[in-house]
């Protein structure tokens, strides 16, 4: 994180990261990021280069707690 604050859903977990944390992503987790404050966040991401990123895509109804 560059600046904000955002959650992040790994699996059935949520957690809350601020200006200069970080987090690993296992692969295989399934994730999402969410900014549910009023003010931007700015956010890096690293990623392994994969032949078709449509592979490892997937869409899960519901998956964040409302």
């Amino acid at each position: 994180m560059l600046s904000g604050q955002l959650q992040f859903k790994l699996g059935d977990e949520i957690v809350v990261l601020g200006k200069h944390e970080a987090i690993r992503v296992p692969p295989g987790t399934w994730r999402g990021v969410w900014n549910d404050e009023a003010e931007d966040a700015e956010l890096v991401i690293v990623s392994k280069r994969i032949a078709d990123p449509q592979d490892d895509a997937e869409t899960i109804e519901d998956f964040w707690p409302e």
